[in-house]
This record gives structure tokens, sequence and C-alpha cells, in this order.
């Protein structure tokens, strides 16, 4: 809901991050990581989740879309079309 009220909520964003990891949802959760990251880069804690969820990415193959991936983040709730 906080992130309904404001998009770039950082304490939202980053639980949100964290319950998708939780859930399986690696990507996803990257992406509200990142998005934390574009707000406020001194987020160590946060650097770190998304330093290891790109090494997993590159540890699986190329078959998976990461955030360097062309489409990656076209369904990114604070992007606008």
């Amino acid at each position: 809901d906080a992130l309904k009220e404001d998009g770039n909520n950082i304490r939202a964003l980053k639980a949100m991050g964290r319950v998708r990891e939780t859930q399986g949802q690696s990507l996803l959760a990257l992406d509200n990581y990142m998005r934390v990251l574009q707000l406020d880069g001194s987020q160590a804690d946060v650097a770190n989740r998304v330093a290891t969820l790109q090494q997993q990415f590159s540890q699986a193959g190329g078959g998976q879309q990461t955030p360097n991936s062309p489409r990656y983040g076209s369904t990114s709730p604070w992007q606008t079309r």
C-alpha cells in the first residue's frame, strides 16, 4: 500500500524486494532493489543483494533475463508508457 501512495518509498521498495525474493521472484526483487539504488545509492545492504542476485543469474546461464536485457523492467510500476 505504501508503494501505491509513493512509488519512491525506499523502505517499502526494500520490503517488497525481500518479499519477492523469499517467494522466488528474484527478477522482481532485483527490480525493486535497483529502484532503491536509483533513489539512494548509499544503501549498502541493497547493493549487496543486487550483487548476489546478479551473480546467481550469471551462474544460471544466459537464458535468464537480467537487468541489462532489453525488455527487463517493462512492467515496472514506476515506468510510464
